[in-house]
């Protein structure tokens, strides 16, 4: 709730400073006119917030990640469009190295939203009956992406609002709160090294806080063993929690970074080619192929269950 009103007054502030052929784009409204615009923008999230929950009950996919997908959708061929009017076509090295780090982007983003390292498990056999029960091998596939888009969306929810707080400040008579506004509209714009330093660093410790949340390597060393399985090399028990935990976070380590960086890949890409505005930013399409594969995954998840029960009747 906090976030979502510091957000709309922000909005209303941005739109109020942007001038179009000498008038500004949203005019100065009245304090009964702002605080029915913020109430508006506020219950518009929570609506949302609403309808991914519905979502994510009766539907497939994770709610909230699908309106995403949905908006990123409906935007991108007018940021197509835009993005090739705003190559420089004669600059050949800028164009070629545009279209290559798009294609690494693709594949990185592809590649390691799907790896996961594979913890094998075995399995003992059990007699009964005269029988021989279970054995086997198996393994655990932890992937290296655990927390999927999640630390993005939970990190720029709060590196915006400084920017947001930038505007109101500089309006203030106090020279104190005038500096600190002037700080923050300095060094929190999306060109700003310090903002995507600390863009990056948050998108990193949220990696580990949603990975330490999401994955419980006591729960999973229990199963694995009431399961009568073990780790090969690991003893069942403490040792197995603490491998797990040794492996979770070496691949959250490789994670963090390669979120940090798809944070930040706008402006990386900006540096490099000159193009200012992109048909679909790191962040953007690393949703976009989670939300396909989850989605692939879910249907597919759907048939086989479905099948198995028409041939059961």
């Amino acid at each position: 709730l906090p976030l979502a009103i510091i957000q709309s007054y922000g909005l209303y502030f941005t739109l109020n400073k942007q001038v179009v052929d000498g008038v500004a784009i949203l005019p100065s409204l009245s304090p009964f006119d702002l605080l029915l615009v913020i109430l508006t923008m506020t219950a518009g999230t929570f609506l949302l917030i609403w309808l991914g929950e519905l979502i994510t009950e009766n539907g497939v996919g994770q709610g909230m990640s699908v309106l995403i997908f949905a908006g990123i959708i409906a935007g991108l061929p007018a940021g197509i469009i835009s993005s090739l009017s705003i190559v420089d076509v004669s600059g050949i090295s800028s164009t070629i190295i545009f279209i290559v780090v798009s294609l690494i982007v693709i594949f990185a983003v592809v590649y390691i939203n799907e790896a996961y390292r594979k913890v094998e498990v075995q399995y003992s056999s059990k007699i009964r009956g005269g029988k021989t029960l279970g054995g086997g091998n198996s393994f655990i596939p932890i992937k290296i992406n655990q927390a999927g888009v999640i630390p993005i969306i939970f990190a720029i929810s709060i590196v915006l609002v400084p920017g947001a707080l930038a505007g109101p400040l500089q309006r203030s008579t106090s020279p104190f709160l005038f500096n600190i506004g002037v700080w923050l509209g300095t060094n929190f714009t999306t060109a700003s090294f310090f903002y995507n330093i600390f863009y990056f660093f948050l998108v990193f410790i949220f990696t580990y806080f949603y990975t330490s949340v999401t994955f419980n390597p006591e729960k999973i060393a229990d199963e694995i063993r009431r399961g009568g399985g073990f780790i090969p090399g690991v003893r069942p028990g403490k040792s197995t929690v603490v491998m797990l935990k040794y492996v979770i976070q070496r691949l959250t380590l490789a994670g963090g970074v390669f979120l940090g960086l798809v944070a930040v890949l706008p402006s990386i890409t900006q540096s490099l080619t000159g193009v200012a505005s992109l048909a679909i930013g790191g962040t953007g399409l690393l949703i976009v192929v989670s939300v396909i594969l989850e989605t692939v995954k879910q249907v597919e998840s759907q048939v086989i269950s479905r099948e198995y029960e028409t041939f059961t009747r």
